[in-house]
């Protein structure tokens, strides 16, 4: 299968200005945690066809005859199909951060202390209407199997009966191991479900599983640069339903690395939490994605180049994506060849529920003697899209490159104005919406302490943003 590279993403914006502080919390943070019931609220019905699908729209609707093969920009609609019940269960693999940065789970306010309350609540609470298999691994510069004693699989139910074992485990969480490894946590997370899915044969190959990292850090040792990272992950997962997901724990968390790994939220969802006390909700919000995720988007394109599947990432509802076609090369003017793109899956369950290929012919006029013809006849709903995926990666820069809250803002608020001048109105109100999310932040002054090293929160799928 060949992977997509770096497709040009437009719909698939952040959750949460919900950001974090962990280390050096209040006491009262502390007991505030331990009084969250563990809850994943139930997403609204939507409004979808009964079949997944997709639908390819072209960003110009002639090309000039007399071209050779060009690469032409498409938007690609896609969605899942209905499912007639909730999801039954889920295999986690959850990695956990014992890095000395994390403190000693004895200290009360500590990371692993927080981390250690947190996770006793999700096993003795677990997820209302869904069975979780878990498997928790813990890591630092090493990794360090948790798994409970007498299991007979890779991952175990949390249920009545495994409830005290998961509990002796997590007693051993607290942060006495150096260095922060995350790329061999992920590894490790993703030979165990791959093992699981080898140990529950077709049944379990076809559904998508999930490796949950929370860490309070940057990584310091193995793979620190995140796409790399991407890239390691796309090619030990393969054809494989995994996908790799964060919590965010502190305010020295590296939000850059972490949205290459997730590449901006794609490939895995990165949640965090504005306080110590907010851990669990941090994880709700999450799971509420994770748990409507069965499958990736997986879509066989057939151009001028010929037949090919790319991983775009997950298919948890509907989304958009801006991606990169092939247009051939025709003398004649007229309509000659298509662009073809269709969901498709590895489970014969979820085959079943999705719909027929997307076609869409491509027309041609007669450029003869014309001074470099260009593609004419520009898609509006294309275009908005394309200038929306501009927009945010624009304010993603802003984050990353601001010293404070306050030049944050300034900046995307000059920015802003740049937009109403050149754009239209849906990345208007794309950038709009940003700068809104940034002086929310400001106001509630939770990055103040980071500073320009941190930068101060410098990534866009920290912040709410609504979908175009």
């Amino acid at each position: 299968m060949k992977r997509a590279g770096s497709p040009d993403d437009v719909v698939e914006l952040p959750k949460g200005p919900d950001e974090l502080t962990v280390a050096g919390q209040r006491a009262e943070d502390a007991q505030a945690a331990k009084k969250v019931k563990f809850e994943v609220a139930a997403a609204a019905p939507a409004a979808r066809p009964v079949f997944g699908g997709c639908e390819v729209l072209m960003r110009h609707e002639e090309f000039p005859t007399g071209q050779e093969t060009r690469t032409a920009r498409a938007l690609l609609k896609a969605w899942p199909p209905q499912f007639d019940a909730p999801l039954e269960e889920a295999d986690v693999v959850l990695a956990l951060d014992s890095s000395y940065s994390m403190g000693r789970a004895s200290q009360n306010g500590s990371g692993s202390n927080l981390l250690r309350q947190f996770c006793t609540n999700l096993v003795e609470n677990g997820v209302p209407g869904t069975t979780l298999n878990v498997r928790m691994i813990r890591f630092g510069d090493v990794v360090e199997d948790l798994q409970i004693d007498g299991a007979d699989g890779e991952l175990m139910p949390v249920d009545g009966e495994t409830q005290a074992r998961f509990l002796t485990q997590i007693g051993k969480l607290t942060g006495d191991i150096g260095g922060t490894n995350i790329s061999a946590a992920v590894q490790e997370g993703i030979r165990i479900l791959k093992a699981r899915i080898e140990e529950g044969g077709v049944a379990k190959r076809g559904y998508a599983k999930h490796i949950v990292v929370l860490t309070d850090g940057e990584a310091n040792k193995g793979i620190r640069v995140g796409h790399e990272l991407l890239a390691n992950v796309k090619e030990l997962i393969a054809e494989d339903y995994i996908f790799v997901h964060f919590v965010g724990l502190g305010g020295g968390v590296d939000a850059k690395f972490i949205e290459g790994v997730t590449e901006a939220g794609k490939q895995g969802i990165f949640t965090v939490a504005p306080i110590a006390a907010k851990i669990s909700s941090a994880f709700e919000e999450l799971f509420a994605s994770v748990l409507k995720t069965r499958m990736a988007l997986d879509v066989r394109i057939t151009d001028a180049d010929g037949e090919r599947t790319e991983r775009i990432g997950m298919l948890a509802g509907p989304r958009q994506q801006m991606i990169k076609v092939k247009v051939g090369r025709s003398d004649a003017a007229g309509t000659f060849g298509s662009v073809k793109a269709t969901v498709v899956t590895a489970h014969a369950g979820i085959g079943m529920k999705l719909g027929a290929d997307c076609e869409v012919p491509i027309k041609y006029y007669d450029a003869t003697g014309l001074d470099a013809p260009q593609p004419k006849g520009v898609n509006r709903e294309v275009e908005d899209a394309y200038e929306a995926y501009k927009v945010d990666k624009r304010a993603a820069q802003i984050m990353e490159q601001a010293d404070s809250m306050q030049g944050a803002s300034e900046m995307m608020a000059s920015y802003t104005e740049q937009v109403s001048q050149s754009f239209g109105g849906v990345a208007l109100k794309r950038m709009q919406g940003h700068l809104q999310a940034q002086s929310q932040l400001e106001e509630e002054r939770t990055f103040d302490h980071m500073g320009a090293s941190a930068g101060p929160i410098r990534a866009a799928s920290m912040r709410t943003q609504s979908q175009f």
